[in-house]
């Protein structure tokens, strides 16, 4: 399906790190647990929030740094605990109706006040802990309490470091990426590289990652390798082992980003195999990670089995709703199943889209649909009438031009399914959008929207407006805008009536051939040379020169993981650059029954008399669903009209006719086979 195409219109913008934490063991139990301070124990077995705050209330004189950050650290376990129970409704603001009620409690601005008037008594362990934990709670860096905290934690860890409490203040530092998370870390950056090379156990390993994990964008390559050198010695002298699991974890995490994950693949696959045998111990939200990052490079494959059970088990004991933990979980069952469960597959897959009312839900459910083939018709009808209801009712918090990708991806994996009212909602939104937005400023949106408007739209003015701009500002897109681009032209070579377009499409083609040639000159990138190459697929441009460059190319990259070999041999088969005796082996069940029925109608045309086989209709029938919406124009009217003049009776005309066979002829004229002439419905028979 295009979603194997994900990896290569990935980049470290949507690698969101935030998503994937993996959880830490629970603070409290780290810094208290087991203490002989009879109030510590007393904030430490609170089981609810106002509790707490009458513990605080009563013994507020007694109250020292320690009880401050144990009482914050307990009101994040609360919040979890609330999260928990509340998520069921599916409320976008669960974490922040827990902080408003927070603010609004005296208790609770007790506290707050507490912390700012004994900031100087804090170390840097319940300082760091202090100020994880409020941010934690929804509290933004920003705020003149945090803004106070990270200032005086900063001091601290200038004079003395500790990689322990600076990998918690970057946490805080860049729970919101921007300048200022830049500015506020400047001073301890370099002393977190320092870090590597005197890092000895694993508690410092993870502390280290987190860190890193948080300055991806300024991590140059030789620290990266510093840090790659630090990760193999750990595991060839075996001080990290299976029992390290969430440390491993942390670390494929930060070795997983786009920019550098095909450098990083067989360390990555040596992280895995570590925890291979321990791998019951994961929950599952961390089974679903891992995941995420084996289906990205598709190694080590020895854990591919191990990792479908565990993500069964955790299926399994998941009650009946429809949850996106759910959907995800069923994904890393079905994706390198057998095809013979792909029956199976389909039946819960219809259940799910018949209860499932929740776009993100939807959207995790198409690429599962696209993965079995889906050949119901009035499942995929359901499928897209629920996603517009979605739409219509929530607009302004959709990704319009995400949908609108993943309804092309849908359509080209399933037969050119088309959905034509959501098409015109689509159509309307985006009209809507390119009023009000500089396309010179936003190249990537360009591509998205134009890739949309040349397949389904029918507005010739507005395609004119988004191709000048194309041309205008080609410059500024980059390869993963040509394959969106490509996959459009792709799209478009397979559709009827081809010829109203054809002029916009041999002028984006021009466009892709300027990007191709400018993104090709540059250094070697695995990801871009996949793309580049699947572009000029896409828009069967094949033998180009920049193509054979391209797939040269691939000579100079030291390792390629399984994903990368499998895009190579996808763009090989493409190109016909296999040996034929392996390219003529052909195993793709859809290409097989298309090739068949050729077969068989040629075999058929020879015994008319024995009409078209029941197998055959069913073939036929699939083929003809996938045409049956076309595009009326002024051009056919007139040529209908001039037949009904020239045979003078209307009756006798008929359009877009659908032969035996499953062909569509324009025009049909009704003829007497005996002396040729325009006769009624009853008297006639088909030339």
């Amino acid at each position: 399906t295009r979603d194997e195409d994900d990896s290569d219109n990935e980049n470290d913008s949507q690698y969101n790190y935030a998503s994937v934490e993996i959880d830490q063991s629970n603070a409290r139990d780290i810094l208290f647990k087991n203490s002989k301070d009879r109030l510590l124990n007393r904030i430490y077995n609170c089981v609810s929030v106002q509790e707490l705050f009458n513990v605080l209330n009563n013994n507020i004189s007694e109250y020292n740094c320690e009880h401050i950050t144990l009482t914050v650290l307990v009101l994040y376990d609360l919040k979890k605990i609330y999260d928990d129970i509340n998520h069921m409704k599916q409320s976008i603001n669960i974490s922040r109706d827990f902080l408003e009620q927070l603010e609004k409690n005296k208790s609770f601005q007790k506290l707050l006040k507490l912390i700012k008037k004994q900031i100087v008594y804090f170390d840097m362990d319940t300082l760091s802990y202090t100020l994880l934990y409020l941010n934690k709670l929804g509290i933004g860096i920003e705020s003149p309490l945090l803004q106070l905290l990270s200032q005086t934690l900063e001091k601290k860890l200038r004079k003395k470091f500790s990689i322990s409490s600076a990998s918690k203040f970057l946490e805080a530092a860049f729970s919101e990426v921007n300048l200022r998370s830049y500015f506020m870390s400047q001073h301890l950056i370099p002393l977190v590289f320092n870090e590597i090379e005197s890092c000895t156990s694993v508690n410092k390993l993870n502390d280290l990652t987190i860190s890193l994990n948080k300055l991806h964008n300024v991590v140059t390559e030789e620290y990266l390798d510093k840090y790659k050198k630090k990760v193999e010695k750990f595991i060839e002298n075996e001080i990290i082992t299976s029992e390290d699991y969430k440390v491993i974890l942390q670390i494929i995490s930060f070795l997983n980003y786009p920019k550098w994950r095909d450098k990083n693949s067989l360390l990555i696959a040596k992280c895995i195999l570590l925890i291979k045998n321990n791998l019951s111990a994961l929950n599952a939200n961390e089974i679903i990670f891992l995941y995420e990052i084996f289906f990205k490079i598709q190694e080590p494959g020895e854990i591919l089995n191990e990792l479908q059970r565990c993500s069964s088990k955790h299926f399994h004991q998941l009650d009946d709703a429809i949850t996106t933990q759910k959907i995800i979980l069923l994904s890393t069952i079905i994706y390198f199943s057998s095809p013979h469960l792909r029956t199976e597959f389909q039946r819960i897959l219809k259940k799910y889209v018949e209860n499932c009312n929740d776009l993100s839900n939807l959207l995790h459910l198409r690429k599962l649909l696209s993965h079995v083939k889906i050949s119901d018709n009035q499942l995929c009808e359901l499928y897209w009438d629920k996603v517009l209801k979605c739409l219509r009712s929530d607009t302004k918090n959709i990704d319009l031009l995400k949908l609108s990708h993943s309804y092309m991806n849908f359509s080209i994996d399933i037969n050119n399914y088309r959905h034509q009212e959501f098409e015109k909602e689509i159509m309307k939104l985006l009209e809507d959008l390119i009023m009000e937005t500089n396309y010179r400023f936003f190249p990537q949106k360009l591509a998205n929207i134009l890739s949309f408007v040349f397949i389904y739209g029918n507005n010739d003015t507005l395609l004119e407006h988004l191709v000048d701009n194309l041309e205008t500002n080609w410059e500024q897109l980059r390869y993963i805008d040509c394959l969106k681009l490509a996959l459009s032209l792709r799209i478009f070579s397979e559709m009827d009536k081809k010829y109203i377009k054809l002029p916009y499409a041999q002028r984006i083609d021009k466009v892709l051939d300027k990007i191709i040639s400018k993104e090709a000159e540059g250094d070697g990138d695995l990801w871009k040379n996949n793309a580049l190459v699947k572009s000029c697929i896409f828009k069967n441009s094949i033998t180009t020169e920049w193509t054979t460059k391209l797939l040269i190319n691939y000579k100079n990259f030291e390792h390629l993981s399984s994903k990368n070999i499998e895009n190579i041999s996808y763009c090989f088969h493409m190109t016909n650059t296999l040996i034929p005796e392996v390219v003529d082996n052909d195993k793709y069940p859809q290409r097989v029954r298309n090739n068949l029925m050729q077969l068989n109608r040629a075999v058929c045309l020879d015994y008319p008399e024995c009409n078209v086989p029941w197998f055959h209709q069913k073939y036929i029938d699939e083929r003809v669903k996938s045409i049956k919406n076309k595009r009326s124009s002024m051009f056919a009217g007139k040529i209908r009209e001039y037949l009904i003049r020239t045979v003078q009776n209307d009756g006798t005309v008929l359009e877009n006719v659908i032969t035996p066979y499953g062909y569509e002829i324009d025009f049909v004229i009704k003829i007497n086979s005996h002396d040729g002439m325009a006769v009624a419905n009853s008297e006639c028979s088909k030339k």
